[in-house]
């Protein structure tokens, strides 16, 4: 067996469009997931006759290279006689991972981008909302559409009774989605997610949404609207479609940034106090305090009468006093997922935002709960 004609042209317009599958696709007419598949065959066909073993052990069994990875094989010593087995594995090959940026920008040229809004007079000037969405988890519960109501209704109670403040400031705190793609596992460990797989483009319209609205809510009764997006341990690139769709749709609000960058470590300032945010799933509060004194020593003297380190990642409300700055995780909406509760960690579903005054630091907080979802309640 050898590579067929077909996957030999989809690799031979691979390398003649810079790599883009997607290219190659519009040409050949075809899918662009088919169009990678012909390329990983026709590369592994290519890296196979490099090693007469490998084709040797294909042609024997009769199997293809696509699904031929690895095996054992017995090797002749020609001189002396004697016989010995190796293990053989075939080289794998991805196929433009980057080209993500490539299909999102030809998806978004399609995007209708949000007319301006009015927004209220005689705001705080001195006042800013900040809004932290902890752990989301888009998704999750295997795409519960009560879940999705639930944090529509949250976000509007929330907005409707925050102070008059002249900016607000709209912070996913990381784990927007419950997974990071169609596999449904945490990208490092590996553990499974509370996710139907093939729903990764629904989760991720759903996830959009509620972005959306809280963005529109807050631009509606804010002059001022900043809105920035964390890695999660769940979703470590997944969050990218959302923040590029939303900055997309605010396009012509100039009032309106959302802050496009895949940055770990951020500052959010306002006036002498600023915002240290970071999902926390890779560092403690003392720790990110350092390392946000140290990479971002401007800002942290500037900021020389409040500092606020904030993390998410633990699903519950917690709060300490360091020295020079507070630490806080933030709760989720989410119910816990069932790897949560085998744990023992149940918590109750809840937004805030915390409203910072320029030198006075924090004036005043928001709450909205979710009514309790006991195991004794559940059917």
């Amino acid at each position: 067996m050898a590579a067929t004609e077909t996957q030999i042209e989809a690799l031979r317009l691979y390398r003649e469009n810079n790599e883009n599958a997607t290219k190659v696709a519009a040409i050949l007419g075809k899918g662009r997931t088919t169009v990678q598949e012909l390329i990983k065959r026709a590369l592994r066909w290519e890296s196979a006759e490099e090693s007469p073993g490998q084709i040797d052990a294909l042609s024997v069994t009769g199997l293809d290279v696509g699904i031929a990875k690895h095996g054992w094989r017995i090797v002749v010593d020609p001189k002396t006689g004697s016989r010995d087995s190796v293990f053989w594995k075939a080289t794998k090959h991805e196929i433009d991972p980057n080209n993500l940026a490539e299909i999102l920008k030809e998806a978004l040229e399609a995007v209708v981008p949000l007319a301006p809004m009015n927004f209220p007079s005689a705001l705080e000037r001195d006042l800013c909302n900040f809004i932290p969405l902890a752990d989301l988890h888009i998704g999750g519960q295997y795409g519960d559409p009560q879940y999705l109501t639930e944090v529509k209704e949250a976000v509007e109670k929330l907005v409707q009774k925050l102070p008059r403040a002249r900016k607000a400031v709209l912070i996913d705190m990381g784990d927007l989605l419950d997974a990071n793609d169609h596999k449904g596992l945490t990208p490092a460990s590996g553990n499974e997610c509370d996710v139907i797989r093939e729903n990764h483009l629904k989760n991720t319209l759903d996830a959009l949404e509620i972005m959306k609205l809280a963005s529109i809510r807050l631009a509606e009764t804010h002059e001022e609207v900043e809105v920035h997006f964390l890695r999660g341990n769940h979703d470590e690139t997944a969050y990218i479609a959302v923040m590029l769709a939303l900055d997309a749709l605010f396009q012509v609000i100039d009032r309106v940034k959302v802050i496009v960058t895949d940055s770990d470590f951020r500052v959010i300032p306002w006036g002498l106090c600023a915002v240290f945010p970071h999902h926390g799933d890779k560092a403690k509060w003392d720790d990110l305090k350092n390392v946000f004194s140290d990479q971002f020593p401007d800002a942290w003297a500037t900021a020389k009468y409040w500092r606020f380190v904030w993390t998410a990642h633990v699903h519950h409300d917690r709060q300490r006093e360091m020295i020079g700055a507070v630490g806080e995780h933030f709760r989720t909406l989410s119910v816990p997922n069932r790897w949560a509760m085998l744990k023992g960690m149940f918590s109750r579903g809840g937004i805030q935002a915390v409203t910072l005054h320029k030198t006075d630091g924090e004036v005043s907080r928001t709450k909205v709960n979710l009514k309790p979802l006991l195991l004794q309640d559940r059917k």
